[in-house]
C-alpha cells in the first residue's frame, strides 16, 4: 500500500524535480533536497546525485518520515524506505527512460554502480480522516 492516488502518482511522476525534505529526532526539518523521482509500478523512487553518507539520505534512513514538493502546487507528507527491494534493473531503466535528455554524464549521476544505495522509495503518509483528496495540497515546507 503505498498511500497514494492516481492523481498523486502521476503528478510526483511526471515532475523532472522533486524536493524531499527528512525529519530529524526532534521532528524537525532538514532542509530540503532536490532529486530526481522515477514511477515502477505503483512506487515512487527518488534518487539524488549525493552519497549514502550526505546529510539528506541518512536521516531518511534513520528516522524515516519527511514532506515532499512537487513546484509551488504540491506538498505531501512521506514515510521514507530503503529501496533494497526495488528491482535495481526496473528502476534504473525508469531513470534512464525519463532523463536520458540530460545527457549520459548527468544521467550517470543517479545509475551509476552505488545508485540504489542512494535511493529511497517514498509512500504517502495515511492523512487523518481517510485516503488522500485529489487535487492540490495547501501545505507548505
Amino acid at each position: 500500500m503505498t498511500g497514494w492516488n492516481e492523481w498523486e502518482i502521476e503528478e510526483i511522476a511526471t515532475a523532472d524535480e522533486v524536493e524531499l525534505a527528512t525529519y530529524d529526532e526532534h521532528h524537525e526539518l532538514h532542509p530540503p533536497i532536490t532529486g530526481w523521482v522515477v514511477r515502477v509500478g505503483a512506487d515512487l523512487y527518488v534518487r539524488t546525485s549525493h552519497d549514502a553518507e550526505g546529510g539528506w539520505y541518512r536521516p531518511s534512513r534513520t528516522f524515516g518520515d519527511g514532506r515532499l514538493r512537487v513546484g509551488e502546487s504540491f506538498v505531501r507528507e512521506v514515510r521514507c524506505f530503503q529501496a533494497f527491494d526495488a528491482d535495481p534493473t526496473a528502476v534504473a531503466a525508469a531513470y534512464r527512460a525519463k532523463y536520458a535528455q540530460y545527457g549520459l554524464e548527468r544521467l550517470a549521476e543517479v545509475v551509476g554502480p552505488d545508485s540504489k544505495l542512494v535511493t529511497v522509495r517514498v509512500e504517502a503518509i495515511p492523512r487523518a480522516g481517510g485516503a488522500a483528496p485529489t487535487g492540490f495540497d495547501p501545505l507548505a515546507l
